[in-house]
């Protein structure tokens, strides 16, 4: 994928978007916070795909009418708490994951993602907190010159880039939920375009 954000749907569909944070809602064990500690690490669930598509027909629909169903390999919603920011990083390892395309969940206004240049050299491994729900990627090294390219607030749904640096900084007072769609990387998938119909 070339650009760093490509849209998906040209508006956020509400019906679609209730949906899938009443099976957020549901599936998450985490979503009843001990009153006596907050919840301050982000995190991620996977879901499975005949699950969350029979669970969610308007969600399911809107798929079946725009991607090659088949090519898709999971879902994963990602939670940033509030006032907090995800850790930079690259998604996958070997193959790095080219893109996702993210819908939005809940509270989608005043954060964002950004991508950054940074050098090779300038990044390590790392083994993520499988208990978060995170694989292994690339992280920059303590120190390492990150450059910001863009920022965009993902409010509606985008394909977005994922093998470069990037991360997710949420300044509202209430957690940011997104839902992200991965396609099956042994089929070599770089571009949306390879999956739209």
């Amino acid at each position: 994928m070339k650009k760093l954000f490509q849209e998906f749907l040209q508006s956020n569909n509400e019906i679609i978007q209730n949906e899938i944070y009443q099976y957020f809602l549901q599936i998450n064990k985490n979503s009843k916070k001990d009153s006596n500690k907050k919840r301050i690490k982000t995190y991620a669930i996977s879901v499975p795909t005949d699950e969350i598509l029979s669970q969610c027909p308007n969600f399911s629909s809107v798929l079946r009418s725009h991607l090659k169903i088949e090519m898709i390999d999971l879902f994963r919603y990602y939670v940033t708490p509030a006032k907090s920011k995800m850790g930079i990083h690259i998604d996958g390892t070997d193959p790095k994951v080219p893109f996702g395309l993210n819908f939005p969940v809940y509270n989608s206004t005043n954060n964002y993602m950004y991508w950054y240049n940074v050098s090779d050299s300038d990044m390590h491994l790392f083994n993520a907190h499988k208990k978060y729900g995170y694989m292994p990627s690339y992280i920059p090294k303590k120190g390492a010159n990150l450059k910001i390219i863009e920022c965009k607030n993902i409010d509606k749904p985008y394909f977005v880039k994922t093998d470069i640096m990037h991360n997710v900084v949420n300044n509202t007072n209430e957690d940011r939920i997104i839902l992200s769609v991965r396609f099956l990387l042994d089929q070599a998938i770089q571009n949306p375009d390879e999956i739209l119909l």
